[in-house]
């Protein structure tokens, strides 16, 4: 099978070694170098087995069909295309992603808000919104590669003869840019709360709650994540519960 034949299978090398590099960079693992194509699929050559299994775990999360082939050292993984009920699996968990986003940005802000009191009270700065800000993102983004994989770059035109799993990879790119774009609009809403004035000593989910009121979303956006779309065209974003936070286990006005 040479690299056309993968992409007539619907399979994207360049898509494969950015979830492997992914898994590579934050587990301090080697990085892979190169995808190869191989008769049966595509082949990937991690070091060590410990990174062989996290990579096939991100695969398979991803909704690719993944065999760890123990050739010796080192382990080789074979990608041999798309799993139906990897896929499945896959759309559920981010359809139930998409609509968290979607009820909680007030509860993401009053976590910004008191982890930028608690880096104000250790340290002074000019940018230590900015520093809550960026911790935010990048445990939104883990957290959602955790629960419905990682986002990597994909050839759209690349898809399986399939229409089944075609029609599951379409709606699997669309979910994933409603995803991010969530997550953007969690971190502005965020933006905005820390921009609020009154007291300092006052609950994080006081200017959280007073930020998300009348922050909208088109009803195109509200759409993609799974919002209902009301008579006037413009969806409010709902004041989230603690409950609601993107954050699993995080409480905001408990110091962690």
């Amino acid at each position: 099978m040479t690299t056309s034949d993968l992409r007539r299978a619907g399979l994207d090398p360049a898509h494969i070694q950015a979830i492997c590099e992914h898994v590579a960079a934050s587990g301090g693992h080697r990085p892979v170098g190169y995808v190869t194509a191989a008769p049966d699929g595509a082949r990937v050559r991690p070091q060590p087995v410990r990174a062989a299994r996290q990579m096939q775990s991100a695969l398979t999360c991803a909704g690719c069909g993944v065999v760890l082939v123990r050739t010796g050292r080192p382990q080789e993984l074979l990608v041999t295309g798309w799993d139906e009920r990897a896929l499945e699996s896959r759309l559920a968990a981010m359809r139930a992603v998409t609509q968290q986003l979607h009820a909680g940005p007030a509860a993401t802000a009053a976590v910004v808000i008191d982890r930028y009191r608690c880096l104000s009270a250790r340290c002074s700065g000019s940018r230590l919104g900015i520093a809550a800000l960026t911790q935010a993102r990048e445990e939104l983004r883990v957290g959602v590669a955790t629960r419905c994989g990682i986002h990597a770059p994909r050839d759209a035109a690349a898809l399986p003869a399939g229409t089944g799993n075609a029609l599951r990879l379409r709606a699997i790119w669309v979910l994933e840019h409603a995803i991010d774009d969530l997550i953007e609009r969690h971190l502005r809403l965020a933006r905005r709360a820390l921009t609020l004035p009154g007291p300092a000593d006052r609950p994080p989910a006081v200017p959280a709650q007073q930020a998300a009121l009348g922050f909208s979303v088109t009803a195109a956006d509200a759409l993609a994540a799974g919002a209902v779309r009301p008579r006037s065209g413009v969806a409010t974003y709902p004041v989230a519960r603690a409950a609601d936070s993107p954050f699993p286990g995080c409480h905001p006005g408990r110091s962690r």
